[in-house]
């Protein structure tokens, strides 16, 4: 076998010579004179005419927004121009202070940052305004923010002051100030008059004006000071609580009269107003401790404690069932009355002329079984 040289290697790898000058012995050399053929251009882009001056698109700017038409408002042309149309801004033609408009997209990033943070918060609801909150719920809010604790630990401490409060006030109303020694009578005196003081001062002072002549003098003008105080404060609170008391004793009053108006009949029983208003005394008119008098009555014997209670609990149904017997008797005792007068009736007798009216005894009986006003069981008993 003969040995295979590069050319028999490569020889069917070769596209075929346009010219026909390659042959079985290998590659023809293009000439040297011979360039490679650059591919042709592509053909020019033409373009396009300008469209004419009174075409909607004529005469525009490029990048510049169209002109609004007449009567109408600005296109939105950009997602940012959507957004700002939501804030009132149309057409993204954003209006300063001095009268300058100018389009959103004519602005840098920084100026167009400004313009939009601007606009973004000046439109956004406060807190107060997005939850309806009051002024006494944003002062709880920041006194919770102002703590630096939790919400649990805020409304403890409000709480645990509320009690301190009141217990201090209570204290002091029971304090009989005659039996109170002289050094705490003064002291109290001191601190109302240098509360920035710490203790060591206030005992300085103390001791200082424990060596006056006037001190025994100042100690028996704030006994009495202290005391007539505490007199004043003891009188309006009892004020306040009366004043309390009487306001929620005429609501109630109100709701009791309300209530009372529109009954008209108890188990069947009419009830007139006369009735209403003798009942409606002992409802709402007080005793010294504040309470009804009904309540009085009611609650003064235990008698009388379980007669109401049976009343309400029985009273009506009971009164139902006697009036549903005597019901049942009278039309028996109208049947028997009815019976009775029938059978007295005679039987048979020559006819009688009453006015010219022939009657008998047939006739009377048949007068009397079709009286056609004849009296009921329910007109007896309702008479």
């Amino acid at each position: 076998m003969s040995e295979l040289t590069t050319d028999d290697l490569f020889k069917d790898k070769l596209p075929d010579d346009p010219t026909g000058s390659q042959d079985d012995g290998g590659i023809q050399d293009p000439p040297e004179n011979k360039l490679p053929v650059d591919p042709p251009a592509d053909p020019p882009i033409n373009p396009p005419a300008d469209p004419p001056a009174d075409s909607p698109e004529g005469g525009a700017d490029p990048g510049q927004p169209a002109d609004p038409p007449e009567g109408g408002d600005p296109p939105i042309t950009s997602g940012i121009e959507m957004v700002l149309a939501d804030y009132g801004v149309e057409g993204g033609m954003i209006v300063f202070e001095d009268g300058e408009k100018v389009h959103i997209d004519d602005l840098n990033e920084t100026e167009q940052y400004n313009v939009m943070h601007s606009i973004f918060n000046g439109n956004r609801p406060s807190v107060e305004d997005q939850f309806d909150l009051s002024d006494d719920e944003v002062s709880l809010l920041n006194m919770v923010r102002d703590s630096g604790g939790s919400v649990e630990d805020a409304i403890s401490d409000i709480v645990s002051g509320q009690v301190q409060k009141i217990n201090q006030e209570q204290s002091a109303e029971n304090i009989v100030w005659d039996d109170v020694p002289d050094d705490t009578v003064y002291m109290t005196f001191l601190k109302e008059i240098s509360p920035d003081k710490s203790e060591d001062e206030l005992l300085s002072d103390l001791a200082t004006a424990k060596e006056t002549s006037t001190f025994k003098d100042i100690i028996n003008s704030k006994r009495k000071e202290f005391t007539n105080r505490q007199k004043a404060v003891v009188d309006e609170r009892e004020r306040k609580d009366t004043e309390d008391a009487n306001t929620q004793l005429e609501e109630d009053r109100r709701t009791i009269v309300s209530a009372v108006s529109t009954i008209d009949n108890v188990a069947g029983f009419e009830i007139t107003d006369d009735i209403k208003n003798i009942l409606l005394e002992d409802m709402i008119e007080v005793n010294d401790r504040g309470d009804a008098n009904l309540v009085g009555k009611v609650f003064s014997e235990p008698e009388n404690i379980f007669k109401v209670a049976w009343f309400l609990k029985y009273g009506e149904s009971s009164i139902n069932e006697m009036e549903k017997y005597y019901r049942q008797e009278l039309t028996k005792a109208y049947s028997r009355g009815r019976a009775e007068a029938l059978g007295r009736l005679p039987e048979s007798g020559p006819p009688t002329n009453l006015s010219g009216i022939r009657n008998t005894p047939e006739a009377i009986k048949d007068n009397f079984n079709t009286k056609p006003n004849a009296v009921t069981t329910d007109d007896l008993y309702l008479d």
